[in-house]
């Protein structure tokens, strides 16, 4: 009985890991997404003198440098969260093979 038990909380820890890596698959698609914009729009800026850019309502005219330093901000910013949500994958990967493990054990 208590084998059963063990094996039960097995499963819902499990479940609950299968609910946190959805979650974090969508950030890394997010981050992933944003990444791409980011860089396709640097790659843009490199044949312009300058762009515009929404600020609020309206359309400001900006030098191509000027939004070239920010876009790289934003990208560092992005693969530094994209790095972050994979290591939290992988952590709850070793955790979930960790546990399918046990449960393996378990049920024998």
């Amino acid at each position: 009985m208590d084998n059963e038990k063990q094996a039960q909380e097995n499963i819902n820890k499990l479940q609950v890991l299968e609910q946190k890596m959805h979650s974090i698959l969508m950030q890394k698609q997010n981050f992933q997404s944003r990444l791409l914009e980011t860089e396709n729009a640097l790659h843009e800026l490199k044949s312009v003198d300058s762009a515009y850019k929404v600020v609020g309502n309206i359309m400001v005219n900006y030098p191509a440098k000027d939004l070239t330093s920010e876009l790289d901000k934003q990208k560092l910013s992005f693969e530094e969260g994209l790095k972050t949500v994979e290591e939290q994958e992988k952590k709850l990967k070793e955790s979930s093979e960790e546990i399918q493990k046990e449960l393996a054990e378990q049920i024998k």
